[in-house]
């Protein structure tokens, strides 16, 4: 689920205003949510627009960061989950 969701990140132009948005606080009409803020700034920083991507949001790197390390952690855990089966079953 959250490669999906970095893929979609990475799909998204963040600077088009007009694209396809899953946020519900933009739905009802709220002018203000972080969570858009960093979806644009990741968005940015897949691109290599590191100036617009800090000020989009100065926490996408980290953010990217875990999240690449909990898919790894994620992949880990099954490959070892899969061996073990494998091994015992």
């Amino acid at each position: 689920m959250w490669i999906i969701g970095l893929g979609a990140l990475v799909l998204l132009a963040p600077s088009l205003e007009n694209t396809v948005s899953i946020c519900i606080p933009k739905a009802l009409g709220v002018d203000f949510c972080p969570g858009c803020g960093l979806g644009a700034s990741i968005g940015h920083l897949v691109r290599g627009e590191l100036v617009e991507s800090w000020l989009a949001h100065p926490l996408a790197v980290p953010t990217v960061a875990i999240l690449i390390g909990r898919i790894i952690h994620l992949a880990r855990q099954e490959r070892a989950n899969n061996t073990w089966e494998n091994n015992n079953g």
